[in-house]
């Protein structure tokens, strides 16, 4: 968490930004929608990378593995 405590006005508005993807994709995730979960997960990654937030970066990618998942049943 110390990291986070050290980041610009800039960076912290795009992780609020990711993590509101990430709340969107996961709900079109439990509508069955996996195309475009897999979307917005995308870009929380995207987002996510470009301010280092390797947590995010973690548990998105998982979060889609589980979308792929579903996609291929």
């Amino acid at each position: 968490m110390e990291i986070y405590e050290k980041w610009t006005p800039e960076q912290r508005a795009l992780r609020t930004k990711a993590k509101t993807l990430e709340r969107e994709a996961s709900e079109l995730q439990k509508n069955g929608d996996y195309d475009g979960a897999g979307s917005l997960f995308g870009e929380v990654i995207e987002i996510s990378q470009g301010i280092d937030d390797r947590r995010t970066i973690a548990v998105t990618w998982g979060s889609l593995g589980v979308v792929n998942w579903y996609r291929e049943t």
